[in-house]
């Protein structure tokens, strides 16, 4: 044996390796050093880039160039550059198409300041039930601290269809799903401030905010804080302040329209990429508080009449909600927490002008009401989901959700000396199964398209209140890449809602309401809060057309919807009296002896059975209109493409439309009486007129530099007769246009140093000052109600100047 051979160490013994009996012996020496000396190397580069990106390996190659690492790395002596990518997560919507993508350059065309404010403008645009909303295809426990990011944080909105928001635990109702896609660079730091009036006086707005987000690949840090302040709006403010001026009943000149208010509102949001999983933290604080001064006409009986009289109503609120989610393989799961917190407290006084009415001096202030109410909650909701089985037409999913509430109420009056404490418990479960069963690769059927069947069923449950099931069937069938159709079919149950069952009674003083009796609006008191509620049962089916087309520049977006729906048992409000509900309710209507109305007892009971049927379609067209060179002075990541100090800027535009029409709308309130129709015979008259047919048309064009934005809305006229227990009501068609501009100077970047960017934004809501005009039929004959107080706003100027320093890539 020679020397090497005594000094060599024994070899390991080789050991099997599964059912193919390799050997595998351990690594010589040599390479044991080369793989430390490699892995050393690594452990420095990536303790440099944890200086550079917050941690190793959790940003997508994608955010930064390869390049440029490996410059750096091999800038070191021996170095070893080992370029990679992060294996990036799965998304539910892995393998689903969207029907359409509203690019960034699209976006840009609608006159908003914020993320919230786009967001609300795009789901007015939409026929249907409201859309689901997901960030980055995950679903976030709460979307709140997004609201006041600048629009430009979007790289993209994707479109899906209804049945793709099963995916995320979203309840099958047949709604769309917005996908908002984030830029993977960004970074924005800025000021705004606004300020509104109306053109007839009053109603004084203003606003100031600061934000920040910095976002690099997944991570996200981003910041708000804002205070704004509303001026109150009283009848002395507007022409014949009487209430109504026809039926000669008149108001206190300082009797509120509509209250003050002051707004303070904190936002913090965190995304923190962990490999290829996910916590996101939002955090929400605000502080509201509103005052009137509810003062009334004298009536008999009334205690304290003719007495100035102030409410304050003041509600803070704290949330925390957390949410992790990430893959295992195709499978996903997301884990979502939230705690809130909050405290309302109503407050009313009144001035007595002598002693007596409670008061013991004269010219003392006299509580009217003093309640308040704390509700604390804290829920977890658990989803996940992914593939199960291999089918000819693809591969079929499941997906599960289950999650619990608690709610802790506590309800105080002071003046009564009362203290009251409710918990409720709630539960609830979903478990959903998509199966596609016709694919293109399918011989001979498969030339009809994709088609995809869901059946779902949920499970709710309240502690003390029972427990309800539920069950739906979705269908989608996409004919051509261009071409959907989509059915939801379901019959589930609905328990009242915790806070509905703890919600404090409250007595808002002095509120506007239509009285018949006196064939205007007088001022009556109404009690608000809990009462006993009954679960519900309802039958829906919602069916949808949709066509999203790319030619060009050119993008074709076509909708139509059609919804019904029946409910055994509604929760239903009363907020006004007819001659119908004074007979049925006798007890929810109070006048005293000379019939002035006094009180409306407007706590939520259950009806007998609602229907509703209606049909909406929308039609959406954007593109590009035309191109011109201007010498490169604005940067846009969108809009430009730079050359040689000049740039090509194309001028985006949006048109929309959104057709509604209800076919029928009616409600019976209970057994033996006969169904009433809400659209020809309101519950309340007060507000918005009542209509069958409802237009919205908006549009947009828009540049780097400059932009305006317009929104169109009208509603037909209602026309119907006094009948023996109800009220007939002549409408006017009424339509508002919307109108708003903004103008950019935008940052620009020179020696490396970034300059603020300026937006000035102009918007004028209810440019023709229109208002609703509404005559009555009734036991006080004819009359025409005072359309100030249908709509004492009318025209508004608003004007915001925003301070922007980056919004652009981060550095």
């Amino acid at each position: 044996m020679s020397g090497d051979d005594r000094n060599a160490k024994p070899a390991l013994t080789p050991r099997q390796n599964g059912a193919f009996g390799e050997s595998v012996s351990f690594p010589s020496r040599e390479v044991r050093l080369r793989i430390t000396a490699f892995l050393s190397k690594l452990i420095a580069l990536c303790g440099a880039l944890m200086a550079e990106a917050s941690a190793c390996g959790q940003e997508s190659s994608a955010d930064t160039d390869p390049r440029e690492l490996s410059v750096a790395a091999s800038s070191q002596p021996g170095a070893i550059v080992v370029l990679g990518k992060r294996l990036a997560p799965v998304s539910p919507l892995h393998g689903s198409t969207p029907r359409r993508k509203i690019p960034a350059s699209i976006l840009s065309t609608y006159g908003v300041n914020s993320l919230g404010e786009l967001l609300k403008v795009l789901k007015e645009s939409q026929a249907g039930p409201e859309p689901d909303v997901v960030v980055n295809g995950r679903r976030l426990g709460s979307i709140s601290d997004l609201d006041a990011l600048p629009p430009e944080v979007l790289e993209s909105i994707e479109i899906y269809d209804g049945p793709d928001n099963q995916r995320f635990g979203f309840a099958p109702r047949g709604a769309l799903l917005f996908n908002l896609v984030l830029k993977r660079r960004f970074r924005s730091l800025g000021a705004d401030t606004e300020t509104s009036e109306t053109t007839d006086g009053g109603r004084a707005h203003a606003k100031l905010g600061v934000s920040g987000v910095r976002l690099r690949g997944d991570a996200r840090l981003n910041a708000a804080l804002s205070a704004s302040a509303d001026a109150e709006l009283r009848a002395s403010q507007r022409p014949n302040f009487g209430i109504n001026s026809e039926s000669g009943s008149t108001a206190a000149a300082a009797h509120s329209l509509l209250p003050a208010g002051r707004h303070l509102d904190a936002t913090v949001g965190l995304s923190l990429p962990l490999g290829s999983d996910m916590l996101e933290i939002s955090t929400r604080a605000s502080v509201s508080r509103n005052s009137t001064h509810p003062e009334r006409e004298a009536k008999d009986n009334n205690f304290l009449s003719l007495q100035p009289r102030r409410q304050w109503t003041t509600v803070n609120m704290q949330k925390l909600s957390l949410t992790y989610s990430g893959n295992r393989g195709s499978w996903f799961a997301i884990l979502m927490g939230n705690i809130s917190r909050t405290a309302s407290h109503s407050h009313a006084i009144v001035m007595q002008g002598a002693e007596g009415g409670g008061c013991q001096k004269a010219m003392e202030e006299c509580r009217l009401q003093d309640v308040s109410s704390a509700q604390s909650s804290v829920s977890a909701t658990l989803q996940a989901g992914g593939p199960v089985l291999s089918l000819p037409a693809g591969q079929a999913r499941i997906d599960l959700g289950a999650g619990f509430d608690h709610l802790f109420t506590v309800n105080a009056d002071r003046m009564a000396g009362s203290r009251n404490t409710y918990r409720y418990n709630t539960s609830h479960a979903q478990f959903s199964l998509a199966m596609p069963l016709v694919d293109s690769r399918v011989p001979l059927i498969g030339a009809i398209g994709r088609l995809e069947i869901s059946p779902s069923f949920t499970f709710d449950r309240n502690a003390g209140s029972g427990h309800v099931f539920g069950k739906a069937i979705a269908v989608n069938w996409r004919l051509s890449p261009a071409l959907s159709f989509n059915a939801v079919v379901e019959k589930r149950g609905s328990l009242p809602s915790a806070i509905q069952l703890s919600e404090p009674q409250v007595l808002v003083r002095s509120v506007n309401v239509y009285d018949y009796r006196a064939g205007g609006f007088v001022t009556a008191d109404r009690l608000t809060g809990n009462a006993p509620l009954e679960r519900q049962d309802s039958g829906i089916m919602t069916l949808s057309a949709n066509y999203a087309r790319q030619s060009g520049t050119l993008l074709t977006a076509v909708s139509a919807t059609y919804f019904d729906s029946l409910t055994n048992r509604p929760i239903t409000t009363l907020v006004e009296p007819s001659p119908l509900l004074e007979r049925q309710f006798p007890g929810r209507f109070v006048r005293n002896s000379q019939g002035a109305l006094l009180l409306v007892d407007a706590r939520p009971f259950n009806a007998l059975q609602s229907i509703t049927r209606s049909v909406s379609g929308s039609v959406d067209l954007s593109g590009a209109l035309r191109t011109e060179v201007v010498p490169s002075k604005i940067e846009s990541d969108d809009l430009q493409i730079k050359s040689s100090g000049y740039s090509a800027v194309s001028y985006q535009w949006r048109l929309g439309l959104r057709i509604d029409y209800t076919l029928e709308q009616s409600l019976k309130l209970g057994m033996g009486a006969a169904a009433i129709d809400l659209i020809a015979h309101p519950l309340s008259i007060a507000g918005v007129p009542p209509s069958r047919w409802t237009i919205l048309a908006q549009g947009g064009l828009a540049s780097p530099r400059a932009g305006f934005d317009f929104a169109y809305r009208w509603r037909n006229g209602t026309r119907s007769e006094a009948q023996s227990g109800s009220t007939g009501i002549h409408a006017e068609p009424l339509g508002t246009f919307d109108l708003s501009g903004f103008y950019n100077v935008q940052s620009a970047k020179s020696a490396g140093q970034t300059r603020p960017g300026f937006q000035l934004l102009v918007v004028v809501r209810n440019v023709f000052n229109e208002r609703p005009k509404v005559t009555t039929l009734s036991y006080g004959g004819m009359s025409r109600l005072n359309p100030w107080i249908l709509s004492p706003e009318g025209r508004v100027v608003a004007l915001s100047v925003t301070v922007r320093v980056g919004g652009g890539a981060s550095n």
